[in-house]
């Protein structure tokens, strides 16, 4: 996967995401795909608690345990990395 510098990706955190009109709306759009049946729990906490903001996009993935394969998650990626931060 690649990480441009001064583009989003999935090494960045939540609530840096979050904080991007753009970026936000991406993973709003995935969220379901992305963390499963927590989903709803990480949109009720981002911007209550520092715990899930400063969270690496990639490790709430794999927290979640969301059955994503590695295509998708390039995908997301990629979509990301289109997003200047």
């Amino acid at each position: 996967m690649e990480y441009p510098e001064g583009f989003f990706s999935l090494r960045d955190t939540i609530g840096d995401i979050m904080a991007n009109r753009d970026a936000a709306a991406l993973i709003q759009k995935y969220a379901a795909a992305l963390f499963g049946s927590m989903a709803k729990s990480l949109e009720n906490m981002s911007g209550n608690t520092g715990m899930i903001d400063n969270m690496p996009l990639e490790e709430a993935i794999q927290f979640s345990g969301a059955p994503l394969e590695e295509k998708h998650l390039k995908y997301i990626n990629q979509q990301l990395n289109q997003i200047h931060k």
